[in-house]
């Protein structure tokens, strides 16, 4: 069996130097002769071509994609699946995070006849507390929205066939979220933790931004149970405001009509326009994603490619 390694860099200049002296350590300890290193540079500003170049210019196994622009890791991702050609096929950081050693256990693991292997984060000790907090919350909302369950610590790390992969390919949506994706799509599965590792070099290139986005990218691409909330929540609504009519009817009947308070009417119009924005909101997430998928614009552009056929 052939692997195919893909690996989304941005401004990962040092990074891909440290990358491939460990990763030819661990081929070359495993006999793993067949395979392919798969860069998908997604538009990075240092001189992650210009190394990657060097390497590829030695060894025919080690292969360019490069974009016009950065495109995000999602879509380099995609770049990545479009042109494997091997058996099995892994994603991997090239930041050395995700632990190069696991390769060979997931390997084994497809050779047990399991389509997929999933990399699972043993623990969270890299995280600031913020991120823990934020990374914690997003796995419980993901989970609750979507009917496809990922554990807690899930990550963009897995090895799978060529049935997968010729599944994963045929998804082509605007607005990605890769790892919903692999957890949606069944076939026989098996989950291995690992522990994630230092960066060697450099910063990581999520800010709180960024996160924010993929976050809201996984869980609006992946149910509409966000839309079906605010129906639940408009019938109880609906039904509280009319128990409350009828009570004060009741109530004037009996024992006449109160002075009215215009304290609690404006905290309820208040809470009902509150109500309504965040409603906007939602349908905005909604209606700007079927936007761009109406437009149908590439997922990713590429500037060149070197030893790709």
């Amino acid at each position: 069996m052939s692997i195919s390694v893909i690996v989304p860099c941005y401004n990962e200049d040092v990074s891909i130097k440290l990358f491939l002296d460990k990763f030819y350590e661990v081929m070359n300890k495993n006999n793993f002769s067949s395979f392919e290193v798969i860069f998908v540079n997604d538009g990075s500003e240092d001189k992650t071509t210009e190394t990657i170049n060097n390497y590829a210019k030695i060894d025919k196994r080690i292969k360019l994609i490069s974009f016009s622009r950065n495109f995000q890791k999602e879509a380099a991702m995609l770049a990545g699946l479009d042109n494997a050609k091997g058996d099995a096929i892994v994603v991997i950081d090239a930041d050395l995070q995700h632990p190069i050693d696991a390769i060979a256990l997931f390997y084994q693991k497809i050779k047990e006849g399991y389509n997929i292997v999933y990399g699972v984060k043993k623990s969270r000790n890299y995280c600031s507390f913020k991120n823990l907090i934020f990374s914690c919350t997003f796995y419980r909302m993901y989970n609750l929205f979507s009917k496809f369950k990922m554990p807690n610590g899930a990550s963009d790390f897995v090895m799978f066939d060529k049935k997968v992969l010729e599944t994963l390919k045929s998804y082509r949506e605007k607005v990605r979220f890769m790892r919903g994706i692999f957890y949606s799509i069944g076939y026989k599965k098996v989950f291995i933790e690992y522990e994630v590792c230092n960066r060697k070099s450099g910063v990581s290139k999520w800010n709180f931004r960024s996160l924010m986005n993929l976050a809201f990218d996984g869980i609006f691409s992946s149910s509409t149970l966000p839309l079906r909330c605010w129906l639940y929540i408009g019938v109880l609504v609906s039904f509280i405001s009319v128990s409350i009519g009828i009570y004060f009817i009741v109530k004037t009947l009996y024992y006449g009509i109160d002075v009215a308070g215009h304290a609690s009417l404006l905290v309820f119009i208040s809470f009902l326009g509150g109500v309504e924005l965040f409603i906007l909101g939602v349908l905005g997430e909604y209606i700007g994603r079927i936007y761009w998928e109406v437009k149908q614009r590439p997922s990713y552009i590429i500037d060149e490619m070197i030893n790709i056929e």
